[in-house]
């Protein structure tokens, strides 16, 4: 925070309170390194003492879908490719019991949101620049390309596991995820069909 845009004649704080308002050390109070374990902490300290649904769903997102989701899907990769690798899969049409590391995969890949986190992140810092007249700056830090790289990772592994696989195997396993995500919306749809028939 550049305190030196808040005095007088640029900011429209007088010159005369530079003392008392130093004193309160809002510079130190506003710098700050955001990490991911502090967004989560921090989030589920505020839901639990009495925040609001922002807070709940807030971290029900970032904890859940960023991050859970994220790992989970990793696991399942390398269960998939352990399966491959040592042919546990026998033939196709024999092997339905054994899709379901793909199949799992196939499903948190599609609910993993570390991409979108990135997205937001950059967003938010990005135009945050517009503030910096007012004496706040957002800045990009490390940590991010750090995570940029983790996502890369994680599509990399979906990637290799999935063109891996057999052909035959990667079908079914499309073919059930499709029908998973019909069974979903159909019920949805079901759902908003009864409310409307309600209201």
């Amino acid at each position: 925070m550049n305190m030196n845009v808040l005095y007088e004649p640029n900011g429209p704080v007088p010159l005369r309170m530079k003392d008392m308002v130093e004193k309160f050390d809002i510079a130190s109070k506003a710098q700050a390194d955001v990490s991911m374990w502090a967004c989560v902490t921090q989030l589920f300290w505020h839901a639990t003492h009495g925040g609001g649904p922002n807070e709940l769903v807030a971290l029900v997102l970032y904890s859940v879908f960023v991050i859970a989701f994220t790992v989970l899907d990793m696991f399942a990769l390398v269960i998939a490719a352990f399966q491959q690798h040592s042919k546990i899969f026998g033939e196709p049409q024999d092997s339905k019991q054994h899709l379901s590391a793909m199949a799992v995969s196939h499903v948190l890949k599609k609910l993993s949101m570390m991409d979108v986190a990135l997205v937001g992140i950059a967003l938010v810092v990005s135009c945050g620049s517009v503030y910096k007249k007012n004496g706040t700056a957002l800045y990009f830090r490390w940590g991010l390309v750090v995570l940029l790289g983790a996502e890369a990772c994680h599509y990399l592994a979906y990637f290799l596991v999935t063109r891996t696989a057999p052909q035959e195997i990667a079908e079914v396993v499309g073919k059930q995820a499709d029908k998973v995500e019909q069974e979903n919306g159909k019920c949805e749809e079901d759902e908003d069909s009864m409310s409307g028939n309600v209201v």
